[in-house]
């Protein structure tokens, strides 16, 4: 009914158990674990005790889901009281594929015992059997029980019980003269769940479910439902869904006080208290049983009267501000209302994500303008025509020359024999003036005409010998400016 109202996807509180809905308080946390040890240290007997509600069933289920997945096994799985001895016989025989005549069970159990004779001594064999609500169960059916596992090969205990039930199973064992039974039952305790435990369950369940931000639950609200369930599992999931029923129906999404109220009086659940008492629960059950209660009788007329004024208008702010780390609500008012109708663009500025954001655009900005100003540049300096440079009187230079005709008829011609190119070469001092110099051959010359000079003292670099047409490099000219500069 208010799935819907509320966008779940699942039945948040339904009332048989589920394995995926597991929820680890510390008391259902510290009994599978002791569960998971017993199962490692393969302990004979072991029976998980707890009051009706707590979760038994649960943990039940749980173990085997465990054991198939590390392949646990053989095992038999006993759910109900519905089951006599001798039908646990057979599921024995069966998994073990021996003989079974319901007709004959001692013959029958001993074809299971004989079962067990036969196993590798360094690999014993073994059988689980898991009992739920051992509690609802015979005298006759426990006392063969009892006798079943006893059976022993060479110290060597096969069939493993693990029990599940009500606290006062072993007041009906005194009862029944079966002490030696009690005596081989190691017991975990089940306890109910605490008040800080209720409220971490009540979210759990709403997550779990789909919903997205409401309902949310009062803090006296969860406080009424921890007193009136005794922290019992099984009673908070009903009067939870009794309440999300009237909620649903008053179309709000705050589940206060006086809601739960009506849903414990339309539901006859328990007798809850009527005191309005703000103190904490820390352990329900002590403190239920000692406070006086008052019964509400069911006044249908209730749920339709309830003020506008308290389901509406007046949020609870302290309900949201312990809540919001489990199942925050985007829609539910804050705390402080005046400071959340101001905050929102004040704190929308000052968020590290905006101050980011400007940074990384800034940084952006200037990248782009210094690459704008080096293409700015490159582009100048390309287009620039080279300067005519002076040098100094000891600087040397190479220009590539092109002559003209006239220049080509003054100067010299040499026509290298190896590439074919023709190397000119434009005297601009006297050649007579300077010593032989060495030999500059015409093959180490490339095929670009240079003239070498000086612009000072037109002394030339290259000389040609008028003799035999060959290039010579004039290296008096070292030496005159090695003289001139001192």
């Amino acid at each position: 009914m208010y799935k819907d109202y509320y966008l779940m996807q699942d039945e948040p509180f339904t009332s048989f158990p589920s394995p995926h809905l597991f929820y680890k308080s510390k008391g259902h946390t510290r009994a599978w674990k002791n569960m998971v040890y017993a199962i490692k240290k393969k302990e004979q007997v072991v029976m998980v005790a707890g009051e009706y509600g707590t979760g038994k069933t649960l943990l039940c289920l749980k173990m085997l889901q465990y054991m198939e997945k590390f392949k646990i096994q053989p095992r038999i799985h006993v759910p109900s009281s519905g089951f006599s001895f001798s039908m646990v016989l057979e599921k024995i025989a069966k998994t073990l594929d021996v003989p079974f005549d319901s007709s004959k069970t001692l013959e029958s159990q001993r074809f299971i015992y004989e079962y067990f004779e036969t196993s590798d001594p360094d690999n014993h064999k073994q059988i689980y059997i898991i009992i739920d609500d051992i509690q609802d169960f015979d005298y006759t059916f426990i006392s063969e029980l009892g006798k079943l596992i006893t059976y022993n090969h060479y110290g060597h205990f096969p069939i493993r019980l693990y029990l599940f039930g009500h606290k006062n199973f072993f007041q009906n064992l005194d009862k029944r003269n079966l002490a030696s039974f009690k005596q081989r039952i190691r017991v975990i305790p089940l306890l109910p769940l605490s008040l800080e435990d209720v409220t971490e369950y009540i979210y759990f369940r709403l997550i779990a479910s789909g919903a997205s931000g409401t309902p949310v639950f009062e803090d006296s609200s969860v406080e009424l439902i921890t007193q009136t369930s005794m922290g019992l599992p099984r009673l908070i999931n009903k009067i939870c869904d009794a309440s999300l029923i009237i909620a649903c129906k008053l179309k709000i999404n705050v589940v206060d006080r006086a809601v739960v109220e009506a849903a414990i009086a339309e539901g006859g659940f328990a007798d809850f208290e009527a005191s309005t008492s703000q103190s904490s629960l820390s352990d329900p059950v002590v403190q239920a049983s000692q406070k006086k209660s008052v019964h509400i009788p069911r006044e249908p007329s209730r749920i339709v009267q309830l003020p506008e004024k308290e389901t509406v208008v007046e949020t609870p702010t302290k309900v949201l501000h312990r809540t919001e780390h489990l199942f925050p609500s985007p829609a539910d008012s804050p705390e402080k209302p005046n400071r959340h109708q101001k905050a929102p663009k004040k704190d929308l500025k000052k968020s590290n994500f905006l101050d980011g954001k400007t940074i990384a655009i800034i940084i952006l900005i200037v990248i782009l303008g210094l690459m704008v100003l080096f293409f700015i540049r490159e582009f100048r300096l390309s287009s620039m025509q080279p300067l005519e440079m002076e040098f100094k009187p000891s600087s040397m230079i190479t220009k590539s020359i092109v002559y003209s005709d006239a220049e080509k008829r003054l100067g010299s011609w040499v026509q290298s024999p190896r590439t074919g190119v023709v190397i000119v070469s434009k005297l601009i001092g006297n050649s007579n003036e300077f010593p032989q110099s060495d030999r500059l051959t015409d093959h180490s010359i490339r095929p670009i005409v240079y003239e070498f000079f000086d612009k000072s003292d037109k002394l030339p670099m290259v000389l040609k010998n008028i003799d035999n047409d060959e290039l010579k490099l004039n290296n008096s000219l070292f030496a005159f400016y090695g003289n001139k500069n001192g």
